[in-house]
């Protein structure tokens, strides 16, 4: 794979510490090219229906650090990936927006030009799949766990499936490859509420709470995700998800880096597992 800067975003850094956790200690057993950004700002999804030119600004301006270390971006939250996807795209067709962000950003000695491209963790493991089923030490004996890679983190509209597959089938794989039992469900496309905890009360956590209790039925041991506001709804919600839909929810939570990380046979803490308020 090319070099890139691993970027961190908001939520990561302040409360999802076993993502980051988990996702530096795989990537450090892959030895990959990635290195995490140390100088990065928000990036701009909390303005994108507020203020598009600060939204581009700070989505562009972390794009032009990438360009000017010569690495592509790879965000760690899906939000922050549909950020980047989308502000590079405006810019590359609106060259009078270019112009006047450039012209910001060249304050600090930085310039957008489009080389960098955006990359997703999911297509990343993929591509390495040799590589992470050559470090399985411990099979998960066909445990059934499902897959949310969340909405932002399927192929937006300006983007295409990198070889033609989707991305959530490429995470199914790479759960099968460690040996987990996964498969396509009725909501498996479903958003998990999070975005709509500041305007509504009870309805983001009934939308969870239908989607876990949906996979208990199923009979599922657990759920996998990649970004961090699915697993922080998914996960730590589960008590309240309980109490507002009058049934008890309990299903363990897991990131997909957690279980590589396990089906490797790297310690708990090294991957945050005691940090996960479902196990």
């Amino acid at each position: 794979m090319e070099p890139a800067f691993l970027n961190l975003g908001c939520k990561v850094p302040t409360s999802q510490y076993a993502f980051e956790l988990s996702t530096r200690a795989v990537i450090k057993e892959l030895n990959l090219p990635i290195e995490v950004q140390q100088e990065y700002n928000c990036c701009g999804f909390p303005f994108i229906s507020l203020d598009k030119n600060a939204w581009v600004y700070l989505a562009t301006r972390n794009l032009a650090f990438a360009e000017k270390a010569k690495r592509n971006l790879l965000p760690i939250c899906n939000g922050c990936f549909l950020s980047y996807v989308e502000a590079r795209a405006e810019l590359l067709h609106d060259s009078k927006l270019k112009k006047k962000i450039n012209k910001q950003l060249a304050k600090e000695g930085l310039k957008f030009t489009g080389k960098s491209k955006i990359v997703h963790l999911v297509d990343i493991f993929y591509e390495v799949r040799d590589e992470i089923k050559s470090k399985i030490v411990k099979n998960f004996d066909k445990k059934k766990i499902a897959v949310h890679l969340g909405c932002h983190g399927e192929e937006e509209k300006n983007e295409e499936p990198i070889d033609g597959i989707p991305r959530i089938d490429k995470m199914m794989t790479i759960m099968r490859d460690l040996g987990i039992e996964t498969d396509l469900y009725p909501t498996i496309h479903e958003c998990c509420g999070a975005g709509g905890i500041i305007s509504e009360k009870d309805l983001p956590f009934k939308m969870s709470g239908n989607k876990l209790v949906e996979l208990i039925e199923m009979g599922y041991e657990g759920m996998a995700t990649i970004c961090p506001f699915c697993q922080s709804q998914y996960e730590t919600k589960q008590a309240l998800i309980s109490q507002i839909i009058s049934k008890k929810v309990q299903l363990p939570v897991y990131y997909l880096t957690q279980l590589m990380g396990m089906a490797w046979g790297l310690d708990e803490e090294t991957l945050g597992l005691h940090l996960n308020t479902s196990l």
